[in-house]
């Protein structure tokens, strides 16, 4: 089946009376689907939620889709008209425009990039995402400006809104750091008078306070690393190399599951084959 443009009409005797029928008929079939396309496009682009336009070369525009009158407050396809591109942006936004993103769509067809749109009745800046491409008519030889733009403003806040959540987060913990070394001296303070005062004979107490003693110190660098977190996002992070034992590392270790160990009723024994070797950690 095929679409076609039929025109016929008879021809006559001198009685008037038809002789023969004459009809001219044309192959339409290629221009009806571009009409049913272009249909179809439109009817996309009156319900997009982008902001959807076509301007002349000179800027004067054409046509604005519902949603890009909505965003910008224009009100009808005669205010469309009536204003230029240039209307659309803000004077210190115009060197940009004339310099940056004309150049670009004359020279390669496209420009896309943040920029700023202006609010007509209430001044205020809409920050958008701006597609302009250029669109040559081979039939006419015109060239005319096609505009997409989305509204970004609600992303751009979301983002500020994460950057601001991170920041806060390294200030807490920066601040938390610090709040929890405050009790970490008397800790130590009383550790160093219970040794001054004497730990009598109980091996129970020697092997507590030795316990205490490794782990308050163990806390405070664990302290320092929470303090390093701040400082590794900021860039600001300095790594001190020293000579470490390794038998402090696993001493540590197996303080700190001796606890669960006996909790579950199991037996580990431990012993450092050579307790002087250091690394350098």
């Amino acid at each position: 089946a095929v679409w076609v443009l039929a025109n016929a009409t008879f021809i006559r005797d001198e009685q008037g009376r038809p002789r023969l029928a004459l009809a001219a008929i044309i192959d339409i079939t290629d221009r009806r689907l571009a009409e049913t396309q272009a249909r179809d496009l439109a009817a996309v682009v009156e319900c997009s939620t982008d902001f959807i336009g076509i301007s002349a070369l000179n800027g004067h525009g054409i046509y604005l889709n519902p949603a890009g009158q909505s965003l910008v407050g224009l009100e009808s396809d005669l205010a469309v008209r009536a204003h230029r591109v240039q209307d659309y942006l803000f004077p210190d936004d115009l060197p940009c425009f004339h310099e940056t993103v004309l150049p670009a769509v004359m020279t390669s067809g496209r420009w896309a990039g943040e920029f700023r749109f202006r609010h007509f009745r209430t001044g205020e800046p809409i920050l958008i995402h701006w597609d302009v491409l250029r669109l040559d008519d081979s039939g006419t030889g015109r060239t005319r400006l096609a505009t997409v733009a989305r509204d970004i403003r609600k992303k751009k806040a979301a983002e500020q809104a994460l950057l601001t959540a991170d920041r806060r987060k390294d200030e807490f913990l920066a601040m938390l750091g610090h709040e929890l070394r405050n009790p970490m001296a008397p800790i130590r303070n009383a550790l160093d008078i219970v040794r001054t005062v004497g730990l009598g004979r109980d091996p129970r107490i020697l092997w507590a306070v030795d316990v205490l003693d490794r782990q308050t110190a163990h806390m405070a660098h664990l302290l320092d690393d929470l303090l390093d977190v701040s400082r590794i996002v900021r860039g600001r992070l300095d790594l001190e190399r020293r000579p470490v034992r390794i038998a402090e590392v696993v001493q540590q270790a197996v303080d700190g599951v001796r606890a669960l160990m006996r909790a579950r009723r199991h037996r580990f024994l431990w012993t450092a084959s050579l307790p002087s070797v250091l690394v350098e950690g």
